[in-house]
């Protein structure tokens, strides 16, 4: 009986200390992320010139230390998620846009369209759920309306609306960021209020 409890009580261990690790591997991309935010907010104008290399290095980067912690939590493991294989994918399409230059701005303007629609999509859908199931809707509901009309915007007219989302998209990023970071009641209230 003794060894089995010690079985269970290392185990347990294991399993914090792997929690511990992922929530440090998820705040360093995510503080990266919120230095990208705050890079698109003030320099806008000028990141268009340099937005290849920026976004190139950011898709490498974030997919390459998630990756590297995906394969040493062995997630090839599972078929159930597809966490490597995504991150593969970011990390080619990271290169090529690095690879592409300026040329790679109407690309770049596609990609976040199309993942916009995907998650402004998914937030109607939850949106949807939260109102059938008598919960909170509304914040959820204006903030998918937005992200999909900023979506299709942004892919019908790539050159013109890139430095109007490079703002968005940092306030966005920050906002999402420091929900993350600090999951606290402030944030539960104000999401409940919404």
């Amino acid at each position: 009986m003794e060894d089995f409890l010690e079985q269970k009580n290392k185990e347990q261990e294991q399993s914090k200390n792997k929690d511990k690790k992922k929530i440090l591997i998820e705040k360093l991309n995510t503080l990266i992320l919120i230095l990208i935010g705050f890079l698109n907010i003030v320099y806008a104008n000028k990141l268009t010139s340099i937005l290849p290399i920026i976004i190139g290095t950011m898709m490498i980067l974030t997919s390459g230390i998630t990756l590297i912690y995906n394969i040493w939590q062995k997630e090839y493991q599972s078929l159930e998620t597809m966490k490597i294989p995504e991150n593969i994918v970011t990390i080619i399409l990271g290169i090529s846009i690095l690879f592409k230059g300026n040329n790679a701005i109407p690309f770049i303007s596609i990609i976040w369209g199309i993942s916009g629609l995907r998650k402004g999509t998914k937030g109607l859908d939850v949106a949807l759920y939260n109102k059938v199931h008598k919960n909170k809707f509304l914040g959820e509901l204006l903030h998918a309306i937005f992200e999909i009309v900023i979506s299709i915007l942004l892919i019908y007219n790539p050159f013109e609306k890139i430095t109007e989302h490079l703002v968005l998209l940092g306030i966005e990023m920050i906002i999402n960021s420091i929900k993350f970071i600090f999951k606290d009641e402030t944030y539960k209230e104000i999401d409940e209020a919404l």
